[in-house]
């Protein structure tokens, strides 16, 4: 289970999760298929992400890190 600072999706979130995969901005985008702009909005601090959207993605990047432990 990741550990991340707050509880559900937050800008603080959502850039905790970046950090954890170790990839790149781009790389992050074209791993989890998020179009750029989209990207750089909820990074910057939109907060319109729906929860089962941030659920998605929490468990692919949790994925995506298990595969490389």
């Amino acid at each position: 289970m990741l550990k991340l600072p707050e509880q559900g999706y937050t800008p603080t979130n959502y850039a905790e999760l970046v950090e954890l995969t170790e990839l790149t901005n781009v790389a992050f985008c074209q791993q989890f298929n998020i179009p750029k702009g989209t990207f750089e909005k909820h990074k910057a601090g939109s907060r319109t992400m729906k929860w089962q959207d941030w659920q998605a993605l929490r468990n692919q990047v949790e994925k995506y890190i298990k595969r490389l432990a």
